[in-house]
C-alpha cells in the first residue's frame, strides 16, 4: 500500500471516527490508562473544529482536538493521528510546535486583563500520538530526551511526555477481549489484505449485537470508509447496513466484492433498491454525504426521504 494511500485511509477513517465523542472516550477509556480518564464526562467533551498542523508538517498528519474540564481545571486534548508508515523521530518536536500553536491560539482569544492576572493559567494540553504504522515506535517520548544533555540538566529543561498509541503493539487476543468499539476498529485495522480483513470482520461481527446502537452505527462507517479502500472497490451497501445477523452479512457483501460481482449503472427497479438502502441509513443517523455517495441518490432526494420518515 502507497503511502498516499496510508495518509488518506487513515485520515478518512479515524478522523471521521474520532469526530464522535463517544468514540473518543471509548479510545480514552480502552487504552489511555491513566487515572483521570475516569473523570472526564462525554458529555462535557467539546471538539474544537480547527486544526493545529503547521505547513512544515501539512501531509505527514491529521490530528483531533477537544476541550474538557476535570474538577473545573480546563483541559485540551490534542491527538496526532500519524499517517506514516515509518517512525518519525521529530515527533517530540512537532508536538512541542502545535501545543505552542494552540496555546497561542487560547491567548489571542483571552482578554488582556485575563491573561495578565497573577491567577491566570494556561489550560493543560494532553497530547496522544495514534500511529498505525507495521514498525516499532522507537522514538523518544519525553521532550527533555529529545535535547541535548538532557542527562546533565535535568528539570532545568522543557519537558512533556506524549501518550502513544500504537495499533498494531496489541494482540488479537487483548483486542477482542476489550470488545469496545475502539479495540474493534483497531482490530479491523490490523488486517492489511483482503482475506485477513475479512477473517477479522467474521470473528468482530460474531458478538456485533452486544454493542450499543450507536456503536454499532459508527463500526458500520468504520467497516465502509476502510473497507471500500483496503479491498479497492465499493461495498454492497445493501448489505453492509443490514446488521440483523449480527452483522455477517458484511462479511457476505466484501467476499463478493473481493470475487469481483459488481453491478454496474443504475435502473428504476435500482433506484427503488437506493431509496429503501437509505431509509434503513437514515434510521441508524447516517449522515446525509454518507447516504449521498453510497447510494448515489441526490441530496435533495436523501432530505426528501427524511421528511417522509418524520
Amino acid at each position: 500500500m502507497s503511502e498516499e494511500k496510508i495518509h488518506q485511509e487513515h485520515d478518512k477513517g479515524y478522523k471521521h471516527l474520532l469526530q464522535s465523542k463517544r468514540a473518543f472516550m471509548d479510545l480514552l477509556k480502552s487504552f489511555v490508562k491513566t487515572d483521570w480518564v475516569e473523570l472526564i464526562e462525554e458529555d462535557d467533551l467539546v471538539r474544537v473544529d480547527k486544526s493545529f498542523i503547521l505547513q512544515d508538517f501539512s501531509g505527514k498528519e491529521a490530528d483531533i482536538v477537544y476541550r474538557s474540564s476535570i474538577k473545573g481545571q480546563d483541559i485540551i486534548f490534542y491527538v496526532l493521528l500519524e499517517l506514516q508508515s515509518t517512525v518519525d523521530y521529530q515527533m517530540p518536536w512537532r508536538l512541542f510546535q502545535y501545543m505552542s500553536e494552540i496555546w497561542r491560539d487560547v491567548l489571542k482569544n483571552t482578554l488582556a486583563e485575563e491573561a495578565a492576572s497573577k491567577d491566570y493559567r494556561l489550560p493543560a494540553i494532553i497530547p496522544l500520538v495514534l500511529y498505525n504504522g507495521s514498525g516499532a515506535w522507537t522514538t523518544v517520548k519525553s521532550f527533555r530526551e529529545y535535547q541535548k544533555g538532557h542527562e546533565l540538566f535535568g528539570n532545568a529543561l522543557i519537558d512533556f511526555n506524549y501518550s502513544l498509541i500504537n495499533v498494531k503493539s496489541y494482540t488479537e487476543q487483548d483486542l477482542l477481549e476489550l470488545a469496545t468499539l475502539m479495540s474493534g476498529v483497531f482490530y479491523l485495522d490490523q488486517g492489511n489484505n483482503k482475506d485477513e480483513f475479512v477473517r477479522r470482520l467474521r470473528i468482530l461481527f460474531k458478538d456485533f449485537n452486544n454493542l450499543c446502537l450507536e456503536d454499532q452505527r459508527l463500526l458500520v462507517g468504520w467497516v465502509y470508509n476502510i473497507g471500500q479502500r483496503r479491498i479497492g472497490q465499493d461495498i454492497n451497501i445493501d448489505e453492509l447496513i443490514d446488521t440483523s445477523e449480527g452483522g455477517m452479512t458484511v462479511v457476505h457483501a466484501l467476499e463478493r466484492i473481493i470475487e469481483n460481482e459488481r453491478v454496474e449503472g443504475i435502473s428504476e427497479g435500482e433506484k427503488k433498491k437506493a431509496e429503501e438502502i437509505a431509509r434503513n441509513m437514515i434510521s441508524i443517523n447516517l449522515d446525509i454525504p454518507t447516504i449521498v455517495k453510497v447510494t448515489g441518490l441526490s441530496e435533495e432526494e436523501v432530505i426528501e426521504l427524511m421528511n417522509q420518515k418524520n
